[in-house]
């Protein structure tokens, strides 16, 4: 079947023709109407399409209507319904869909759709929450607020940790204060924020949600924890650790991966075969229904993320300008035709 989708061809961004396979086992086909990117990662993705001459298909976070479920799915869908979707190379930008069942949440009827379309962020950032440990009373910081430390912070503050984070954008900052959050525009502020809202005592958790960690942000992030605090990376690069800082607070580094457990598993994802919930309680389609039910709830919000929707036939301008001037481009969105 000809499905139209967006690709990487040689480091450039194009909207052209491609191929959707049949419906595979207990996969639903879904008629994509949002999709958004995910500018670290699929800048990243640019990047090594020029650099290897590879042909690569970005995105893993879309919203749309289901239009087909195969036999063996045991899913609470039927043809209309509205559908979060997650996870390369299932998800991607493309107007048609095979996603399997464990990758795909029901949106209540509250949910805007396009709002849904940043499941797939929503999904990591609460995955990031869980493994960060924290609980009620607790601090926590979020240093970097594009989309997913935005939402990251927005989690936290949710399940009721006190919340500070920072980002040097202005843009960033500002779309941080129309979510309700504490913003700091620089390490000293982060710093005296944190010490208040700790009583002095430091961060329970610090959240790095940056592309890159370097020896000097690290160092800071260990200084503004309390002891035995986490530090927690959200999709970061390799790290510089600091070891005397690390070794004084007795601090843990924690990497985050993804959505949470089954991602990157070909049985859970392609198979459709779902863990047991007494043994794994939060997988990444658990993750992902979990933070649906969190915007129909109103506890997070995604609007204020959203800087930019464009049709996909502009793919490769929406991919510049997330390149030459990020400061004005939080979130963009590719709204495909009917």
């Amino acid at each position: 079947m000809n499905v139209s989708e967006v690709v990487f061809d040689g480091g450039t961004a194009e909207l052209r023709p491609g191929e959707l396979p049949d419906l595979p086992p207990r996969h639903v086909r879904v008629r994509v109407k949002f999709s958004a990117i995910s500018a670290g990662t699929e800048l990243g993705m640019k990047h090594a399409s020029g650099e290897k001459q590879l042909l690569i298909r970005p995105g893993y976070q879309a919203c749309g209507v289901v239009e087909a479920i195969a036999p063996d799915c045991e899913l609470d869908l039927a043809p209309g319904d509205w559908v979060a979707c997650y996870g390369a190379p299932y998800t991607h930008h493309a107007a048609l869909l095979n996603v399997p069942r464990n990758l795909v949440a029901k949106l209540p009827a509250g949910v805007k759709p396009m709002h849904a379309a940043f499941g797939a962020l929503g999904t990591i950032a609460l995955h990031a929450f869980r493994v960060a440990h924290l609980s009620l009373g607790e601090t926590a910081a979020v240093v970097g607020l594009g989309a997913l430390g935005n939402i990251t912070a927005q989690l936290c503050a949710a399940a009721g940790c006190r919340t500070a984070t920072l980002d040097h954008l202005e843009t960033r900052r500002a779309a941080a204060m129309a979510c309700g959050l504490s913003v700091s525009a620089d390490m000293d502020a982060l710093r005296a924020e944190v010490g208040r809202i700790s009583d002095g005592a430091g961060a329970d958790a610090i959240f790095l949600a940056v592309g890159n960690a370097s020896e000097e942000l690290l160092t800071d992030a260990v200084n503004l924890l309390c002891h035995r605090g986490r530090v927690v990376l959200v999709g970061t690069g390799t790290p510089a650790l600091p070891r005397e800082p690390m070794f004084s607070k007795e601090a843990t580094i924690v990497v985050s991966r993804a959505g949470g457990p089954g991602r990157y598993d070909p049985t859970y994802e392609a198979g459709g075969v779902d863990y047991p919930h007494g043994l794994v309680r939060w997988t990444e389609g658990r993750n992902l229904a979990e933070f649906v039910r969190l915007l129909d709830r109103g506890a997070v919000a995604i609007e204020p993320l959203i800087s930019d929707v464009m049709p996909p036939s502009e793919a490769a301008n929406a991919y510049e300008l997330l390149i030459s001037e990020p400061e004005k481009h939080v979130g963009v969105v590719f709204a495909w035709p009917d």
